[in-house]
């Protein structure tokens, strides 16, 4: 088939043809555009971290290094949007070699977010769930940074009618910390819970995305973390509380701990508000699982960068300390 404009005669198949080209030329003009990006970013971060390892390698023994000390020197040279994790592990020279003596391990991001911890305080949570799961969520409220981000916690069930020594209307959640930048109370806060009554998770998350609708930060990520042990037997139906979170932008993540939660529906949480669900088979797993969290809101699956760097000192003519730096950068 021919067609004829203006003098010009062109086929089907011929346009075809130059179409075919133009595509080509295009995805690969993207393709190199895209590369120049990615060497960019990778350079800059390698600088970055270049920065940081050069700071603190002008410590000799790494002795005098602290969490304080090695998150100041990450503020000087983190810019916005780029997150880092400093992991330091020393070691000292004995007469049955070199032994693990001290682990230091430093969060920082410049990227702020206002988020609340809802956590499961039900009576199924007595004993050592409990404390563990209060020793997890404070060790995540610790890699928050007190000037950009902002904290809350929520506790779930509520029972708002004592009557001698007996609770008569487990009937919601309580904001116990509304968000605030003080860590210090948020921990606090989180320290007190004892477990007790039944689970309205639905109620948690509604009270959640109250505080976040009333007080959040515009143009600041809206996060909730919500912790249960059991399956929702009280209150407002936890999905739709979850689809009221989808509808104010606020991204839930889930964590089921043990074999009696509703996986299905935790995971249907995290799926509507654009989270990610977790499993914890016992509260010890609860530490680890609020790390990968706090990893997840900050980005650490864009551009990973990783440095390492060996500190040796000497004494007697003797390797007396053994340090290894690793830096994991990312952009968000």
């Amino acid at each position: 088939m021919v067609m004829e404009m203006k003098g010009f005669v062109f086929s089907l198949d011929a346009l075809l043809a130059i179409s075919i080209v133009l595509i080509i030329f295009i995805a690969l003009t993207f393709s190199l555009i895209k590369g120049q990006q990615d060497y960019l970013t990778k350079a800059m971060i390698t600088k970055y971290a270049n920065d940081i390892l050069i700071v603190l390698d002008e410590n000799e023994t790494l002795d005098t290094l602290n969490e304080t000390f090695i998150k100041e020197e990450l503020k000087k040279v983190i810019p916005i949007n780029l997150c880092a994790m400093l992991h330091i592990d020393s070691y000292e020279y004995t007469d049955d070699g070199f032994e693990d003596v001290k682990t230091t391990q430093v969060f920082w991001c410049q990227r702020p977010v206002d988020v609340i911890l809802i956590m499961d305080r039900s009576g199924s949570m007595e004993g050592q769930k409990i404390e563990d799961a209060k020793d997890a969520a404070q060790n995540f409220v610790d890699k928050l940074d007190t000037q950009l981000d902002r904290s809350a916690h929520v506790y779930f069930t509520y029972c708002s009618w004592y009557w001698f020594g007996w609770c008569w209307n487990w009937d919601g959640a309580y904001l116990d910390q509304e968000l605030t930048h003080d860590k210090e109370l948020v921990k606090q806060s989180i320290e007190s819970l004892t477990a007790d009554g039944p689970t309205a998770m639905g109620e948690g998350i509604y009270t959640a995305n109250e505080e976040l609708k009333q007080n959040g930060r515009t143009g600041v990520p809206w996060i909730e973390i919500l912790l249960t042990d059991g399956q929702e037997n009280r209150g407002r139906d936890s999905l739709e509380a979850a689809q009221e979170a989808a509808d104010n932008n606020i991204i839930i993540y889930t964590i089921g701990l043990g074999d009696d939660v509703d996986e299905d529906r935790l995971k249907e949480i995290a799926n509507i508000t654009g989270g990610k669900y977790y499993f914890a088979p016992t509260s010890e797993d609860l530490e680890d699982i609020y790390t990968q969290i706090a990893f997840q809101i900050f980005g650490e699956d864009k551009d990973i960068f990783v440095a390492k760097r060996n500190f040796l000192t000497f004494e007697n003519n003797r390797i007396d300390k053994y340090n290894i730096a690793t830096l994991k950068m990312w952009v968000k």
